[in-house]
């Protein structure tokens, strides 16, 4: 699947989620927008969480996986070894589920548990852990229909997704001042970069508007990319506007 038409994707969700009123709402929202990118399984859940409300703390508090599955998971207690939830903490990045078997000592349980999983149809999983402390267990789990669906495979920007959708529940359910973060300072023309781009204005558009050439607009990102710790336009997007440097486009404005 094309980046570019991930981080469509991504710009799509962020405009949508201005809308949004409810946290169902949004939570069908995130559904919707990573089945365009190849999904047909997304699970979200909030194991713990001590910045959100204990009423939506709950594995698959929003969910389309198979009934059967959840009904198998909740009776044996999967939470206790699943190791896709376990390895979802605020401190641990995106990660694809085969990966765990070569990155973990897995016990027997687990492999098999992960085995059971495909056996369920849930195919080519990938884990988006919400940012946070370590103490944070939460997030997205993706999965596909079948072996052969095409998905988006980048891990940045499904990443980027989640943690937007994060953001915007913890405003709709906390209030928009629940992080303290540490404020970074970008000069005059990186914000008018970064704000151009995040509207889906291309180099070029920017470079006239600006009259500078692409090749400054692709110098200042470098920049920017320092200055925020990231490795590339969607992750600038996400960590500017949590930090409250930008806004993220309104689709009414």
């Amino acid at each position: 699947m094309p980046e570019t038409f991930a981080a469509r994707g991504f710009i799509e969700f962020a405009n949508a989620s201005h809308a949004v009123a409810t946290k169902e709402a949004l939570a069908d929202l995130l559904i919707a927008t990573y089945r365009k990118l190849g999904f047909a399984y997304v699970n979200i859940s909030m194991m713990r969480d001590y910045d959100l409300p204990s009423e939506i703390l709950k594995f698959a508090w929003a969910s389309t996986y198979p009934d059967d599955w959840i009904a198998y998971y909740m009776t044996r207690d999967c939470l206790r070894f699943d190791p896709v939830a376990l390895s979802a903490r605020g401190d641990i990045g995106p990660f694809f589920w085969a990966d765990l078997r070569s990155h973990f000592a897995l016990s027997p349980l687990q492999v098999n548990f992960l085995d059971m999983a495909e056996e369920a149809g849930l195919y080519n999983g990938i884990g988006l852990p919400f940012v946070g402390s370590r103490s944070r267990q939460g997030g997205v789990a993706l999965a596909t229909l079948t072996p052969t669906t095409e998905h988006c495979r980048d891990l940045d920007v499904l990443w980027s997704i989640s943690n937007l959708f994060y953001k915007r529940l913890s405003d709709l359910v906390a209030g928009p001042q629940l992080a303290v973060l540490r404020p970074i300072d970008l000069t005059s023309r990186e914000l008018d970069i970064l704000n151009l781009s995040v509207r889906g204005q291309s180099d070029r558009e920017v470079a006239a508007g600006l009259d500078i050439t692409e090749n400054t607009v692709n110098s200042h990102f470098r920049k920017i990319f320092r200055r925020l710790g990231v490795n590339n336009r969607v992750q600038a997007f996400v960590k500017a506007a949590r930090q409250g440097i930008i806004d993220l486009p309104n689709p009414s404005g």
